[in-house]
């Protein structure tokens, strides 16, 4: 019988979260942690899935590391894919995040740039970690 392989300690790089949302770790940070009521600044560039999982065409949103986008974790900033999908990374991580239509714009999407029901992509780096708000 063979012997699995010794486990490096390295979290498997694509997983499924609730609701069909998929991350995929590209780089992991360092730092403090990105939890739910944190606040974070990501730059990113967001696009819409074919049904086959392909990019359809040009990112339909960016922000840059010199003019980041903040929100707070959890707080309905930003569509609770993305918000959802922050959750875990650290500054300097970067991560590939697939949300379904249900938790980014919905059955109606956002005309002209995304259709209904789209799926998106997010391709972030997260940037900060603050400590958030207290409620």
């Amino acid at each position: 019988a063979e012997l699995a392989p010794a486990w490096t300690g390295d979290a498997p790089s694509k997983r499924t979260l609730g609701g069909g949302i998929v991350i995929e770790d590209t780089a992991l940070g360092e730092g403090r942690e990105a939890r739910h009521a944190s606040s974070v600044d990501v730059a990113y560039e967001a696009f819409v899935l074919r049904e086959d999982g392909a990019v359809r065409g040009a990112a339909i949103d960016r922000a840059t590391a010199r003019d980041p986008y903040g929100f707070v974790v959890g707080s309905g900033d930003v569509i609770r894919g993305l918000s959802e999908g922050v959750k875990g990374m650290r500054p300097g991580g970067r991560r590939l995040i697939e949300v379904p239509w249900q938790y980014a714009y919905g059955a109606k999407g956002r005309p002209p740039k995304v259709p209904p029901k789209s799926r998106l992509r997010f391709d972030v780096q997260l940037l900060e970690v603050g400590a958030g708000f207290v409620s």
